[in-house]
Parts: structure tokens; C-alpha cells; sequence
């Protein structure tokens, strides 16, 4: 175990760490086995806001990794409790329709209003022309404007795709107005909903993505590791070693999930 680490809760990104467009990565399974035996918490941190908490349940146990769904946190679910008001107009998927009905929000999606108290934006595979005009219109009249996560890609397996962050431009862009606020990484909202109880100090965010996982939880407090899957299969060592010297993090890089398992865990 490199330097003899422990930590009590390990927070994982889930799309280009555990599993990329839906399919587990090579020694996922054996990770969360092996932290489960060793009576180490987890959960699942993640920036895509396109699924629901129960999507995702049956997605991880379809990839045979046991999660639980208070150990899933998603920038759809945490952003419900920075809107205003009881309406919203959403640029999103399945997974922040879901969030924001639980919650209590009236969806001007499904019926004409005059006005709303907020727009939600995440990322959104049907975005079209129609749906930034009106989220633009409610934007223009004062909605309070509000990012799941400023990601402006997103790995699949056929390589990159436009991210949350690319729908929420277009709409500042559209709108000539800045997002009020983007609640997920690197933003400390995630990680203070996922931390829960543990000490900083006693965690430990691995994530592929280096300006959202690794600097916003470094930011936060927590140490961090860079996986070189997904996003991070893009960083060459010396923008590696440029990350380290400018901003100190992060603290350890892994090739992926097996040798994080060999290194840290079992």
C-alpha cells in the first residue's frame, strides 16, 4: 500500500472511471470488493445529471458494483436545493425531470407559463433551437440561472461528446447574461453532500477529470487521484507534473483501477 494510506470514505466519478457510456471498467468490480472487505465507505460523485438515482442503481448493479442510494450523489439531485421559487424550465434529460418533481418543482417544460422562477441546465442530447429560445426567454426575464456542472465534454465509448458546460455557454452566450450559479465539480456543493460526516482529512476524491475532480476537491481539502482513463487518458506526463507545480494536486496518479487497487486498497 503506497505510503500507507487509509482513508474512510473513497469518492469515485463514475463516467470514465468506474465505467465509460455505460460499461464497467477493467477491475471496477475488484475495487469496490475489496473496499467493501476492508470496511471502507464509498460513493459515487458524479457530474452527469442525464440519469435518475434509481437509473443509476440498476446501471451499477447490472456492472455487478454495489452501491446504495444514499451513496450516490448527482450534480442533478444537489442542484434541486439551489433553485428558487416553485418553477422551473429545464435543458436537460430524464435525470433532472426526475430531481425536480421529487422535489416539488412545477416543470414549465410541460405547460405554458408567463414566467419562471428558474432555469436548470445540464446536459441535454435533444437540445435544439426551441429549447434554448425559451430557456433564453425565462432567462432574458429573469430566471434564476442555474449549471448542473460546467463539463464541456463527456466520454463515451466513441469518443468525446458535448457536455453540460457546452449547453449552458450557449445559453450565456444567447442570453448575454452569466450562469448565477454551476453546482457541480469543481464547486464544493458535491463534495460537502457526499463527504457527509468524515473529516476532510479522512477522504480522498479519485476522479479522471483534472479542472472538476481533482482541483475542486483539492480545493475542498481532499486528497486527490488522477486516473489516466477517460479524460485522463488525454494528459501527457509533463501537463502531469505542470498540474502538480501549479496547483499541488494531484497527489497521486494511477494508469486505472487495478493498480489504484493494488497500490491503495487490498
Amino acid at each position: 500500500m503506497r505510503g500507507n494510506v487509509e482513508y474512510q470514505k473513497w469518492l469515485f466519478d463514475g463516467d470514465g472511471v468506474l465505467y465509460i457510456d455505460g460499461f464497467v471498467q477493467e477491475g471496477a468490480s475488484e475495487l469496490i470488493s475489496n473496499l467493501k472487505v476492508n470496511q471502507m465507505d464509498y460513493a459515487l460523485v458524479s457530474n452527469n445529471s442525464t440519469k435518475t438515482i434509481d437509473q443509476y442503481l440498476e446501471m451499477l448493479k447490472s456492472m455487478k458494483l454495489p452501491f446504495e442510494k444514499e451513496t450516490i450523489f448527482t450534480s442533478a439531485y444537489v442542484s434541486t436545493k439551489f433553485l428558487r421559487g416553485k418553477s422551473v424550465y429545464i435543458v436537460g434529460e430524464t435525470g433532472i425531470f426526475d430531481a425536480c418533481t421529487k422535489a416539488g418543482f412545477r416543470i414549465a417544460n410541460d405547460t405554458s407559463l408567463e414566467s419562471v422562477d428558474n432555469v436548470l441546465v445540464g446536459m441535454d442530447r435533444f437540445f435544439d433551437y426551441q429549447k434554448m429560445t425559451e430557456a433564453m426567454k425565462y432567462i432574458m426575464a429573469g430566471a434564476f440561472f442555474v449549471g448542473t456542472n460546467p463539463d464541456v465534454n463527456f466520454p463515451t465509448n466513441d469518443g468525446f461528446t458535448p457536455g453540460a458546460g457546452t449547453m449552458i455557454v450557449a445559453l450565456e452566450t444567447a442570453s448575454e447574461r452569466k450562469v448565477d450559479v454551476i453546482v457541480g465539480k469543481p464547486n464544493r456543493f458535491m463534495f460537502e453532500e457526499a463527504l457527509g460526516s468524515t473529516p476532510q482529512k479522512k477522504a480522498v476524491m479519485v476522479g479522471d477529470r483534472f479542472e472538476t475532480d481533482i482541483l475542486g476537491a483539492h480545493s475542498f481539502g481532499l486528497d486527490t487521484i488522477l486516473i489516466r482513463t477517460g479524460i485522463g487518458s488525454r494528459y501527457t506526463d509533463d501537463q502531469i507534473e505542470q498540474f502538480k507545480k501549479q496547483y499541488g494536486c494531484p497527489k497521486y496518479v494511477v494508469t486505472d483501477l487495478e493498480e489504484l487497487t493494488k497500490e491503495f486498497i487490498s
